[in-house]
């Protein structure tokens, strides 16, 4: 995990505290915010549990020194796919290490039930250092909090308060927006390591671009821009017009008056049947989605729709401009 803001610092540091004492907890977090990496994270962090080494991944906690190897066995499972007779094999097979399991809320009330039994007796026997085979530790993955799910009755009070006595909760990208030049180092680097990519970073413009981004899809939808880009990049440097298409939210959609502007995907006032929106008024839009493919409009009509020759002239890849035309709905001839 990687993180330089505060948010992020106050989650390695409650991390650094509990990994080694705690026996059940919550990882809570919006799809996307790395719920199993967080796992993989803690599970490095409790030393004690390093009875067995296996050949796994390492894991970096941010601020905490050097990569330390994960203490195997870390093993990951679904809350509510596993069926519970074959649990004590699981349990089996994580005896000693960590169980993640993953989707805790979207347990059904009889499956619900069942794991209530379940912790408590996994904490009755943990407490008395039995000799049956069973994980140290128990991590449950949710996206959304456990506790809002009691208030609205969809989950057990009971259950939940056995879960979340210690819970961590991920923030989402768009709170710790500081952290996206960080993550995008640390993305690229591994495009270089396992692609053979030579790419460099980010050209002017395209930081500012993802900043502005309120990533529904938090990191996994960061890493995703990324990799497209810089997999379909002909140069070195990520420029703004490499980037996939992003959705963009309402709210940094509106003009500074306080009137709609269309949505970035849809260009028609960009297409040559409303030759008005290339003009003078439409040059002062601050959208830099849609000044780019205004700009690739134009150069299509200057090419008479060759897209080879528009491509060469934009100094762009022939997949990157299909790409930005679908994006925008154009339609060219070549």
């Amino acid at each position: 995990m990687f993180g330089r803001s505060q948010a992020m610092q106050r989650l390695f540091e409650k991390m650094r505290c509990t990994a080694a004492h705690f026996r059940v907890a919550t990882i809570e977090g919006e799809p996307g915010t790395g719920k199993t990496v967080a796992a993989q994270t803690l599970h490095a962090q409790c030393r004690e549990t390093c009875t067995q080494l296996r050949a796994g991944a390492t894991v970096h906690l941010a601020g905490a020194g050097p990569d330390v190897p994960a203490p195997e066995p870390l093993f990951l499972a679904c809350a509510a796919a596993p069926a519970l007779a074959t649990l004590d094999a699981l349990f089996e097979e994580a005896n000693g290490g960590t169980l993640y399991l993953s989707r805790t809320s979207e347990l059904s009330p009889g499956e619900q039930r069942q794991w209530l039994d379940i912790v408590e007796h996994f904490e009755r026997h943990r407490s008395r250092n039995g000799t049956k085979a069973m994980p140290r530790q128990l991590l449950f993955g949710t996206c959304e909090p456990l506790r809002r799910l009691t208030a609205a009755a969809s989950f057990r009070t009971d259950l939940a308060h056995r879960l979340t006595a210690i819970r961590f909760a991920l923030p989402p990208l768009r709170e710790r927006r500081e952290d996206i030049s960080l993550l995008v180092e640390v993305l690229l680097e591994r495009v270089r390591a396992t692609h053979s990519k030579p790419v460099r970073g980010l050209a002017p413009g395209t930081l500012n671009r993802l900043l502005a981004h309120t990533w529904p899809g938090n990191v996994r939808e960061l890493e995703t821009v990324l990799f497209n880009a810089a997999l379909d990049c002909i140069s070195e440097w990520i420029r703004p017009i490499d980037l996939p298409p992003i959705t963009w939210p309402t709210s940094q959609r509106m003009h500074s008056a306080g009137t709609a502007l269309p949505h970035p995907g849809s260009l028609s006032e960009a297409t040559p049947d409303h030759p008005a929106a290339c003009g003078s008024g439409q040059d002062l839009d601050p959208d830099l989605d849609r000044a780019i493919l205004r700009h690739v409009t134009r150069v299509l009509g200057r090419v008479g729709g060759n897209k080879l020759r528009a491509a060469h002239l934009l100094g762009i890849s022939r997949s990157t401009l299909y790409r930005l035309l679908e994006s925008g709905h154009l339609q060219s001839g070549r």
